[in-house]
């Protein structure tokens, strides 16, 4: 059996809890796509937005929905099996990261490809953005969602 699964991209526009939004409940009755399996949103916006739309349709358990997002966005729908799983890079470690770099740079320092950074590890540089080589997310799931405060 083929598997469809579906990356997002399009922004979800604000609407009130529980209403229809549009684009994805479009998406789940074409019958295009009969065998789609899951959905991965691309922003923190699109995860709360399908999960809302598979509940909806009543399609919870049968499409996977995962993506990052905030759990103050998403805790209910995440309790609920509407979203599978978000991930969230640590927001404490990030803002140390970001406190880190400004203090490198103020004392002169340079960033360099393979270079560490406290709370980031390697990292290599692609344009003017900084990657880490080994990632740190947190999985964020109905279990463990009342565990992250923001």
């Amino acid at each position: 059996e083929r598997r469809a699964l579906f990356f997002v991209s399009f922004l979800m526009i604000r609407r009130p809890p529980r209403s229809t939004l549009f684009p994805y409940t479009t998406l789940f009755r074409s019958k295009k796509y009969p065998n789609l399996k899951g959905i991965i949103g691309s922003s923190s916006a699109e995860a709360p937005g399908i999960g809302l739309a598979l509940e909806e349709k009543g399609l919870q358990d049968k499409i996977a929905c995962v993506g990052p997002s905030l759990p103050s966005m998403t805790s209910d729908l995440l309790k609920s099996g509407a979203v599978d799983v978000i991930t969230v890079k640590r927001p404490k470690d990030m803002g140390y990261v970001q406190i880190w770099l400004m203090t490198h740079l103020l004392k002169g320092g340079k960033i360099e490809n393979g270079m560490e950074i406290p709370y980031l590890g390697e990292i290599y540089l692609k344009g003017n953005a900084i990657y880490p080589v080994t990632p740190d997310f947190a999985d964020i799931t109905g279990e463990n969602v009342d565990e992250f405060p923001f």
